[in-house]
């Protein structure tokens, strides 16, 4: 009985966990998103583009996304 009742809390503990990582996880890309909304300017070189857009062109979008993961 013991040994079934540790690899329940065990389990329990791995639950909670990867609950906590998803919800981090969510928080984060919310979070981000909010700083990547459309202003009407290409967020990466500043040039003013339709407000609907927030990259001018490829090469902008492809150049933020790689500043970004090494940041």
């Amino acid at each position: 009985m013991t040994f079934r009742s540790s690899m329940q809390d065990d389990f329990d503990k791995a639950s909670d966990l990867e609950q906590t990582v998803r919800d981090f996880a969510i928080e984060r890309v919310r979070s981000q998103s909010k700083i990547f909304e459309p202003t009407g300017f290409c967020l990466n070189c500043r040039e003013p583009i339709s407000k609907l857009k927030r990259f001018c062109d490829i090469d902008c979008r492809n150049d933020f996304q790689e500043r970004l993961k090494r940041s």
